[in-house]
């Protein structure tokens, strides 16, 4: 049996989380509070991400340059700060290593 327990996170773990999502710029946590309030922006090529966001009231959008100008702005942001040789790395690893789809993206307005 799993006990789980609720608890505040220790600085520690706070910087090996932060670590992590800049690695993998891909890892985000949102609020509850913030989540009724977001215009929520998924993109994925993961076949299983594809099919859960499919089945939520999101609404699928043809490709990058029909994303609204802020998303836009805001993946180009993402690139040049994350760029970095282990998030290459990681690309080249799951291309050639696991099974993909084309990039999808999906925008939920609020």
């Amino acid at each position: 049996m799993i006990k789980t327990v609720k608890r505040f996170l220790k600085e520690s773990e706070i910087k090996l989380l932060m670590e992590d999502i800049k690695l993998y710029p891909d890892l985000v946590y949102i609020k509850k509070e913030l989540f009724k309030k977001l215009k929520l922006f998924i993109t994925s090529s993961n076949i299983a991400v594809q099919k859960i966001v499919s089945k939520l009231n999101f609404q699928e959008v043809e490709s990058y340059f029909n994303l609204p100008t802020i998303v836009k702005l805001f993946l180009i942001k993402q690139l040049f700060e994350y760029f970095h040789w282990e998030l290459i790395v990681e690309f080249l690893r799951k291309k050639f290593t696991m099974k993909r789809n084309k990039r999808m993206y999906y925008i939920m307005n609020k």
